[in-house]
């Protein structure tokens, strides 16, 4: 059963390391991940849409389904929040996005070499228009970036939560129960909590469900845009191109040249302004900037974990093997595409054997992150879903959900933000860096009280930074104890905000902070 062999694949290496416990050797894990892969392709169904398909009469069990479902879906979603509302952002792929749109909207060129306040490095952006673009409209709105993070990580769950209680509805419990499952190892096993703090891939997620869709049904021009879409998105996507037009020739000829023409041109249609803007400056972020990065950074600095990531670069890195990086996924990815087209020809199901081409081609990469995998997992969870769905998925019960699926997270995100948040620390503390969440992004005076580590307040001045923007000097007042700063709206974010304060000048007595507060500013 296709279902049970998705639950399997999410499990494997995942939950050996991050559940049991297991220190396994990333080589064990690679081959049951692997094995898990192969599975499904072998038991997947040549013929499954509409033959599991029927009419809803266990309302009971319905109901029991989508609320088990609801209780796994909102606890996820609350700890997603949670990480939003106290965690910056931790790793360069969202502050790159967040400089390029802000470079963008100022009608500059994106792509470009930035250096951030909360990254110690210089950095380029190495991303797609339709990876970064999407950021635009948060970043409009002045709203943590990782609104869209969440609502990307919720979708595809979100969709399995439905495919179990219809499941349920149909009076079959096992394949319910199995998508309950399902739904638990994409909320819990791949770890999408630790991803939402620095997730940029799952703007394009949501697409992953209609491309199985277009796929399964056969609609190849409009499987073959959206395929250019998600290249346009994510590079890697690139290892699904030759699958997708080998079961295109297979299954409709006439279409093939179409298709590739029709795949081709979102590719150029997005790149294309960028490229006559400043062609050199698109070659060097995209294209260049990341073989010179993995080979010169990350292939030297054991501190990047090449040594322990699933596939072969990093028993070849460590082996001092890297010349046979490159020839190795070229002979991977010619090995798969063969035998994708040998299973096409005799009418196998496609989607298992695209997942497969970027599963090859994710384990051969220059640098098999964790996160790249997750592509794989979710279009085989997608293309389960389309299968299981059958008849009731349409475009626009897609957009629907889409667009439930990002209210639900924004309000969500509303809720547990507090408009004017006020931070109190009874033993007093020295540190610098303060989370501050708030609900909107207006403009307010923080007030920060405390004392000198001498206990005297006479000489301390203190200077605060909001978010990167200075907000200038303020002396701590003898009476009250307290600094204030004027903070512009310009200055906070929706969502999580980095406040720093810091005594000046320095070598002045540490001062211990008290109480943080946000005052509203009313004029």
């Amino acid at each position: 059963m296709a279902i049970a062999a998705a639950v399997c694949v999410f499990s494997t290496p995942f939950a050996a390391l991050r559940f049991l416990g297991v220190p396994l050797p990333h080589g064990y894990l690679t081959l049951g991940f692997v094995a898990s892969l192969a599975a499904i392709v072998s038991l997947w169904p040549r013929d499954a849409v509409g033959a599991m398909d029927g009419p809803t009469t266990n309302v009971p069990a319905v109901v029991v389904v989508a609320l088990g479902a609801s209780v796994v879906l909102g606890y996820a979603l609350r700890q997603w929040m949670h990480v939003l509302s106290t965690q910056p952002y931790g790793a360069d792929m969202l502050i790159v996005i967040r400089e390029a749109t802000r470079r963008m909207l100022q009608g500059a060129n994106p792509y470009t070499t930035y250096r951030a306040y909360d990254a110690p490095w210089d950095f380029v952006l190495p991303y797609g228009p339709l990876l970064w673009g999407p950021y635009l409209v948060p970043r409009i709105l002045r709203v943590d970036l990782r609104v869209i993070t969440i609502s990307g990580e919720l979708f595809v769950p979100a969709a399995a939560a439905v495919t179990a209680a219809i499941e349920a509805g149909r009076g079959r419990l096992r394949s319910a129960l199995a998508w309950l499952a399902l739904l638990a190892a994409m909320v819990a096993s791949v770890e999408l909590s630790g991803f939402t703090q620095i997730g940029h891939t799952p703007v394009y997620w949501p697409l992953l469900l209609l491309f199985a869709w277009f796929v399964t049904r056969e609609r190849w021009p409009a499987a073959a845009l959206l395929l250019g879409l998600l290249l346009v998105a994510r590079s890697t996507m690139v290892a699904i191109v030759p699958v997708f037009l080998i079961v295109v020739w297979t299954r409709s000829r006439a279409s093939a040249v179409r298709a590739a023409m029709l795949t081709a041109l979102p590719v150029v249609l997005c790149y294309g302004p960028f490229l006559a803007w400043n062609a050199s400056a698109v070659w060097s972020n995209v294209v260049a900037s990341y073989p010179r990065l993995v080979s010169t950074v990350v292939w030297r600095s054991p501190q990047h974990g090449i040594a322990n990531t699933l596939g072969t670069t990093g028993w070849l890195v460590v082996h001092h093997f890297e010349q046979w990086v490159v020839p190795t996924q070229v002979v991977a990815m010619i090995g798969v595409v063969a035998a994708a087209w040998r299973a096409c020809r005799r009418g196998a199901a496609p989607l298992p054997w695209m997942a497969l081409s970027l599963a090859v081609f994710s384990l051969t990469v220059l640098w098999p992150v964790y996160y790249i995998f997750f592509d794989v997992l979710l279009l085989l969870a997608s293309g389960a879903a389309i299968e299981t769905l059958a008849h009731r998925f349409t475009v626009r019960r897609w957009a629907l959900g889409l667009a439930v699926t990002v209210m639900a997270v924004t309000a969500m995100l509303y809720a547990t933000m507090r408009p004017d948040p006020v931070f109190t620390f009874p033993d007093g503390t020295t540190q610098r860096t303060f989370a501050v969440p708030r609900r909107a992004a207006g403009a307010a005076f923080i007030e920060v009280a405390g004392d000198t580590s001498e206990g005297g307040t006479r000489t301390a001045t203190l200077r605060a930074t909001l978010n990167g923007q200075d907000l200038g000097t303020a002396g701590v007042s003898p009476d009250t104890g307290t600094a204030r700063f004027a903070a512009p709206a310009s200055a906070w974010w929706t969502g999580f905000n980095l406040l720093e304060v810091a005594n000046t000048p320095a070598g002045e007595s540490t001062f211990v902070a008290r109480r943080i507060a946000v005052v509203p500013w009313r004029r």
